[in-house]
């Protein structure tokens, strides 16, 4: 062992052996399957571990061998063009015994062609590794005399009167017994499509299921820094005004992220201690910073194999339970981090942009009306009685038509929107100017607002619908104000569209097979070394996070000094973590044809229940149903896959919101063009 050679040839023969036998064994365990290469790879790969209990059994034997550590290894890693050739021609064998156990599965043998099964793979075992060694003494041997290698009396006595030839009997044995499991159907890695859900954009799976957002976002917090690293960044933002995140549990995405963020910075710091404990040992022995460079490697493996094996099964969309992933990926979050969430019963949104409706997602437009309440309906040339109503009324006459349409989950709420220049000196909305703006109003705040045109806080009533599994989100928001003999209404709709196919990956993520392991495993070799001598760049970098937040308190002070000088101060929020990681597309065409579907309920329920209201109250409803049919037939306009809003204007006076393109997009034929 003084040799340092010897000690990597060692650590090299047990990385082999362990990939082997891993595959090997989840084959035979049925949660990995292996194909033919892979089959040629762990067969040869077996007969090479192997070659040990060959010499014991000459040595057994009567030969002349010596049983020792030098021995053994030059037996394995000796002569390396005759071990591959020895490898790959031992798989080969193994190949041939998978094409034939294929196509005639072992348990429709009976007992006798096991019996004939066995003698006649025991013979063609030792005839094939035979001739495999002959070629390679051909090939490789600088002198070649068949006569001295090929006697089949030789031969058959080997086979049939000495203890290493009956153990070809039971290597055959070990064969078919292997192999036949290999072939057996794989448990974890075969993954049906329930009726429930439907393959999408570039074959992302869509469901129905609940938490699917949800789902998606936790898994992208595990596998995917970037998005890990911009939901961290999201909650550190102390000045921003908690916006609307739509069908996504952001405290359990916020878990997730700070375990994973956790076990990231486990696995630098174990790298960095395996590049101090290599350079040490450097000092002592020269084999110290092989040691350490196979550490590093099984390192790299072990986390890439717990990531794909077990991590993420537990996100494929028929395991995913969120009460599970509670439990399992615990981390303690922080107040500042909770501070940051969106709470239940959240009705009070500060933007900080153009658009009110923060989160809500993009926008398809709407309509305006202006009703005059000063002229009658006429019944056969008489006028009606005009009967006087509060806007409280109209709401809920509309409430009461989009219940009677019998759709369910229907999220009908009350929301107050104010703009973020304007909170300061409102402790309601405010309460510390060096602070996030308030997330509820009590009733006894919002009967300041509500059905009222305030100047800095307006009120709407919202409707929507949440689909597939909180993918898809469409916001119907409704406003009416009386204001002298007008009824002004006005209605604004938005699509939330689901997460981009940059954070979908778990859904393409299966257990690793053979050739995924074998592949990883290579990888290893250059990964877990390269990560370990990059470590110390990482320790340097959380070092100079820690030595800032040494300065927090400054930072702080030099905050509330900005925020003090600056009367106009913006609290509000431009956009959402969930809006910044949607697609901007629909899945596929179910989606786009539900957010159709949603949309002209949505219409119908409004101005059906409108116009039926006013002609209950006695007032003039000609010139809305007129333009009625307008609204309902080019509100929204699919043409194309693309999704066109039209803002219209209805009425005496009305003018129009604004016309626009929207953006969201029904996903492109293949050689389409745009």
């Amino acid at each position: 062992m003084d040799d340092p050679s010897i000690v990597v040839e060692l650590l090299t023969v047990l990385v082999i052996a362990a990939v082997v036998l891993i595959c090997a064994i989840r084959g035979a365990r049925g949660s990995m399957r292996l194909g033919p290469v892979a089959v040629l790879l762990v067969g040869g790969g077996i007969n090479w571990l192997l070659i040990p209990v060959h010499l014991v059994i000459y040595r057994l034997s009567g030969a002349r061998i010596q049983l020792n550590l030098p021995t053994i290894l030059n037996a394995l890693t000796g002569s390396p063009p005759q071990r591959i050739f020895s490898w790959i021609s031992s798989g080969i064998f193994w190949v041939l015994l998978y094409f034939f156990l294929r196509k005639w599965p072992l348990n429709s043998w009976g007992p006798r062609l096991w019996a004939v099964g066995l003698v006649t793979a025991g013979v063609g075992s030792t005839l094939y590794n035979t001739l495999t060694t002959y070629a390679v003494y051909w090939l490789t041997a600088s002198s070649w005399n068949p006569s001295n290698y090929f006697q089949p009396e030789r031969l058959f006595k080997w086979q049939f009167a000495t203890v290493p030839g009956y153990m070809s009997f039971a290597i055959a044995a070990g064969q078919l017994w292997l192999i036949s499991k290999w072939l057996e159907p794989v448990g974890r890695t075969e993954r049906t499509v329930d009726p429930i859900y439907a393959v999408g954009f570039k074959g992302v799976v869509m469901s129905k299921l609940e938490n699917q957002s949800t789902r998606l976002l936790c898994a992208s917090m595990l596998f995917n820094s970037a998005a890990r690293q911009k939901l961290l960044s999201w909650l550190k933002d102390k000045d921003r005004a908690v916006a609307l995140e739509l069908g996504v549990d952001l405290e359990l995405a916020a878990q997730v992220a700070r375990f994973a963020e956790r076990r990231a910075r486990q696995s630098w710091l174990i790298y960095f201690a395996i590049l101090c404990l290599g350079a040490l040992t450097a000092i002592l022995t020269p084999v110290g910073p092989a040691l350490c460079a196979v550490a590093a490697m099984c390192v790299w493996f072990a986390r890439n194999w717990k990531e794909k094996n077990t991590f993420a099964p537990m996100f494929w969309t028929e395991n995913f339970n969120p009460q599970e992933i509670r439990k399992h990926f615990t981390a303690e979050l922080k107040r500042e981090d909770l501070a940051a969430m969106p709470s239940p019963d959240q009705n009070f949104f500060v933007f900080g942009a153009f658009s009110p409706f923060v989160g809500a997602g993009q926008d398809l437009g709407g309509w305006s009306v202006v009703i005059a309440l000063d002229r009658p309906r006429k019944d056969f040339g008489d006028p009606a009685k005009i009967r006087p109503f509060h806007t409280k009324e109209v709401y809920d006459a509309i409430d009461l038509a989009l219940d009677e349409l019998k759709v369910p989950d229907i999220d009908k709420r009350d929301m107050f929107f104010a703009q973020g220049t304007d909170l300061r000196g409102n402790r309601d909305l405010l309460p510390d100017i060096y602070g996030r703006p308030v997330q509820n109003l009590p009733p006894g705040v919002t009967v300041n607002y509500i059905y009222r045109d305030d100047e800095k806080v307006r009120h709407y009533r919202c409707y929507r619908i949440l689909d597939w599994g909180g993918e898809l989100a469409l916001s119907y928001y409704l406003r009416c104000s009386c204001r002298g003999n007008t009824l002004f209404v006005e209605t604004k709709r938005l699509i939330l569209t689901p997460l981009a196919s940059a954070y979908r990956k778990v859904d393409s993520m299966t257990p690793m097979d053979a050739s995924q392991t074998i592949g990883a495993a290579m990888a290893a070799i250059v990964a877990g070394p390269v990560l370990a001598l990059v470590s110390p760049f990482w320790v340097l970098l959380k070092i100079e996070e820690k030595l800032g937040e040494l300065f927090s308190a400054w930072k702080d002070r030099k905050r509330r000094k900005m925020i003090k000088k600056t009367p106009l101060f913006n609290y509000g929020a431009v956009t959402s973590l969930r809006q910044t990681l949607s697609s901007g597309e629909y899945g596929h065409y179910f989606q786009m044809m539900d957010g159709d579907l949603y949309n002209k309920l949505f219409e119908h329920g409004v101005l059906d229940s409108l116009v039926e209201f006013l002609d209950a109250h006695g007032l003039d409803t000609s010139e809305l149903k007129e333009r009625q049919t307008t609204i309902l037939n080019n509100g929204v306009m699919v043409q194309g896959g693309d999704v066109k809003a039209e803002s219209l204007a209805v009425g005496a006076g009305a003018r129009a919101l604004k016309t626009m393109r929207n953006l969201v997009k029904a996903p492109a034929a293949k050689g389409s063009t745009s």
